[in-house]
């Protein structure tokens, strides 16, 4: 981990195969899920030391690594909702930026929450470690007093190293280039076929499941229908491990694929990232209101509650 300017609040899940550690104070981050026994890390380390965030910090001025949530979106964008609610939504949503108090931790269960400062709106999250498996159950409740629009995306930055793989289900057969950093997708909204398809930029084969080097300066980020299979999956390689988010695709009906080999961010003298999101989402684009004027999105009644849960499965590299 890197080095910190202050001591954060840490709090650690454990089971027989997995420990989890959290940082409530910095929006619920998970700073580490790692492999018992051994300690393979599966998350990528902070970019830069961990500090406390503000209401207008953009995400590449985080520390960079870890486990966020995004919401009520991943893009900044205004939305109007009701008679007179106006929203200015900031990078990655308010969740990842404000503390969460504590309301129940023991040493495999972990419950917190906190309260939107853009939106009227109250999220919960409790982990549970059990074995290779953790546990992720989500309340988001509206507050206020009128429906309010919302969207949300999982962001966990997985580690990678040359040659790891990116599995989905055989019914995933073509995504689309939402960005491109390096211009190998072309435009935006380049449609491709999944995984093998062509570099845009020497019309050479390319295989996108198969994770690059660090110096490749990559960042892309793929957007495609959530597959009904409810799951996405990330192999380590040198870990032996099979690292799969389970969903329910009827309620997250997108599915986002953040591929950074080197490609973020974008200041020369950054610390460069080396990693894999697999991001279920309601979200066919990062911004809210983008997404809403699509259709998509979702929205939650004065006083109403949503709930719902995402399993994470740590296997052998031969499971899934």
């Amino acid at each position: 981990m890197a080095e910190t300017s202050r001591q954060w609040k840490r709090q650690v899940l454990l089971s027989d195969q997995l420990r989890v550690e959290v940082l409530p104070e910095l929006g619920g981050k998970i700073a580490s899920i790692s492999l018992v026994p051994g300690g393979g890390e599966l998350l990528q380390a902070p970019l830069r030391p961990y500090e406390a965030r503000t209401p207008t910090l953009p995400f590449d001025q985080g520390d960079g690594g870890g486990w966020d949530e995004c919401l009520p979106s991943v893009g900044p964008c205004v939305v109007e909702y009701g008679e007179n609610g106006r929203a200015e939504i900031p990078d990655h949503g308010d969740f990842w930026r404000v503390p969460f108090t504590v309301d129940e931790a023991t040493a495999t269960t972990l419950r917190m929450h906190a309260e939107g400062t853009s939106l009227p709106v109250q999220f919960e999250r409790q982990l549970t470690v059990d074995g290779g498996t953790l546990r992720l159950d989500y309340a988001l409740r509206n507050t206020g007093t009128v429906a309010v629009p919302y969207g949300w995306s999982v962001h966990p930055l997985f580690a990678v190293e040359p040659f790891d793989r990116i599995h989905l289900p055989d019914s995933v057969r073509e995504i689309t280039a939402a960005s491109s950093g390096d211009g190998r997708l072309g435009a935006s909204g380049t449609r491709h076929a999944w995984p093998l398809t062509t570099n845009a930029l020497d019309e050479q084969p390319l295989d996108l499941s198969l994770c690059g080097s660090h110096d490749d300066g990559v960042g892309d980020k793929l957007v495609m229908p959530a597959p009904s299979e409810g799951w996405c999956a990330l192999e380590r390689k040198t870990l032996r491990a099979m690292v799969t988010l389970r969903f329910d695709a009827s309620e997250w009906p997108w599915l986002g694929l953040w591929i950074c080999y080197g490609g973020w961010p974008s200041g020369p003298s950054e610390k460069k990232g080396y990693t894999v999101a697999l991001e279920p989402c309601n979200l066919p684009d990062d911004a809210l209101a983008a997404s809403l004027a699509q259709g998509a999105g979702a929205l939650l009644d004065a006083g109403e509650t949503r709930r719902w849960t995402l399993v994470l499965d740590v296997g052998k590299a031969e499971e899934r």
